[in-house]
């Protein structure tokens, strides 16, 4: 008898966490998942699964509408929500609209594929860890003028990727507290290097990547010790250094 009563309340205590489980999200459009605010007009982006990865198959590259329509009725989207996109690496880029004001804390945590991000100047707020140990991310453009107040954690990992942000904007931001551990900040539009462009740094010879980003070390007439570094300055920008050519060191 005590068996049986245990197996109802079990299965009762089930059938209670079912319709919770089913309202993760209020409503899916085109691969991506809304919950509509309390003033019924607007949404914010949130994640289709309750454990990461968050989305099952989204990949490639994703851009957030300004407004979406469900059932009839069009509402803004007005924040990225906490955890989103957590731990999505099938991503590549994210293009977020201008209607955004918010992106959660951990949005974009561990996807450690995306490459590129566009932060548009509407952002009030980026929470904690929102692209932390987002570790291929190479290029972030930030649109916002006056740089936000992001935690220690914000972009962490993220530090090699080239901050490109406003006109006018470059030493705000290399004086904005966690902002400046970017090791390269510049002006949106500014080409960094043309791939194939050669130089020479503190002994060693490169030559920059089809992704005028990364550096290959390239053949010189090396003596005595070299130290391949981390990041190679040229112009006053560091650039990482990815890779060593083929036959760079032979003889």
């Amino acid at each position: 008898m005590k068996q049986k009563l245990f197996k109802s309340l079990l299965v009762a205590l089930i059938a209670a966490m079912l319709p919770q489980a089913a309202s993760a999200y209020d409503f899916m459009v085109d691969g991506l998942c809304y919950n509509i605010s309390e003033d019924s007009t607007t949404v914010s982006v949130t994640y289709e699964n309750s454990s990461s990865p968050r989305y099952t198959n989204l990949s490639g590259d994703i851009v957030i509408p300004e407004r979406v329509t469900y059932n009839g009725k069009t509402y803004w989207v007005i924040e990225i929500g906490g955890f989103a996109f957590q731990n999505c690496n099938n991503l590549i880029s994210v293009s977020i609209p201008s209607t955004v004001i918010e992106i959660g804390p951990g949005a974009f945590g561990n996807s450690r594929h995306l490459t590129t991000i566009t932060i548009p100047n509407s952002v009030a707020t980026i929470g904690n860890r929102a692209f932390y140990n987002c570790t291929g991310l190479r290029m972030i453009h930030c649109e916002v003028i006056e740089p936000i107040a992001i935690a220690a954690q914000t972009f962490q990992g993220c530090y090699n990727a080239i901050l490109y942000v406003p006109h006018g904007s470059v030493e705000l931001y290399k004086a904005a507290t966690y902002w400046n551990k970017f090791k390269c900040i510049v002006e949106e539009g500014t080409s960094i290097l043309p791939p194939g462009t050669t130089f020479e740094t503190e002994g060693v010879k490169y030559v920059v990547n089809i992704d005028s980003i990364s550096l290959n070390v390239i053949a010189n007439d090396y003596t005595g010790d070299i130290v391949i570094p981390e990041f190679a300055s040229f112009n006053g920008a560091a650039f990482p250094v990815t890779s060593i050519g083929e036959s760079a060191f032979k003889g």
